[in-house]
């Protein structure tokens, strides 16, 4: 078992993915950081991304149980027009015309809106 904040927090999430994109030198530059919101500024040299988690606790225990419960994480790129795009799992990426992730509903196939923890965004460089 799990902290349910481990899988649950899209900050403590978003701190990890900046903490391995800041080490994982194989593909990708070091500097990555928190940004405060959707609109901070970003150099020419980051993009911008948006990630939330989703967890749907299936045996209604409160904890976070890999293996039983639904735990998973989505990452959208802005693109150079303000739009961003995203991909599934194993399925293409797709430009959409989603101007703010945090108003719109990240869904997971059937689960309406299951990615359903605030947005964190992030700075990324890189190679």
């Amino acid at each position: 078992m799990y902290d349910t904040g481990f899988f649950t927090n899209s900050s403590v999430e978003a701190a990890l993915v900046v903490k391995d994109g800041n080490t994982n030198g194989l593909y990708f530059k070091p500097g990555w950081k928190i940004l405060s919101s959707r609109t901070a500024a970003v150099t020419d040299e980051e993009h911008r991304i948006a990630y939330r988690v989703g967890w749907i606790d299936a045996n209604n225990n409160g904890k976070v149980d890999v293996g039983i419960d639904m735990v998973d994480f989505h990452f959208m790129l802005q693109n150079s027009t303000g739009k961003w795009s995203e991909k599934h799992g194993q399925q293409p990426s797709i430009n959409t015309n989603i101007s703010d992730p945090s108003t719109f509903s990240w869904d997971l196939g059937t689960y309406k809106n299951f990615y359903n923890s605030s947005t964190a965004y992030i700075a990324a460089k890189v190679h």
